[in-house]
């Protein structure tokens, strides 16, 4: 969870950009990223080395390959469904 605010949390925190463009295009249940329950470790990996949409690609430097992995996990994980 801190990897990802200091990384991703700027864009994809409530609030951010990032955010703002997946509710957007995906509404606002997949907007922000840490409550979604759809993404997988692969997935997550492409886009973040590619880009998607407004997503820029993200060098090596800037998420290296261990901290992606990290944030790719973090974001697949299982959760419990827990009611809104």
């Amino acid at each position: 969870a801190a990897l990802f605010a200091r990384k991703c949390g700027l864009c994809h925190a409530p609030g951010g950009t990032g955010a703002f463009m997946l509710g957007r295009r995906l509404g606002p249940e997949r907007a922000v990223l840490a409550d979604r329950r759809d993404l997988t470790v692969p997935f997550v990996a492409t886009v973040v080395r590619h880009g998607l949409g407004n997503m820029p690609r993200l060098s090596r430097v800037e998420v290296t390959d261990e901290e992606l992995a990290v944030l790719a996990a973090w974001l697949a994980r299982p959760r419990e469904e827990t009611p809104r």
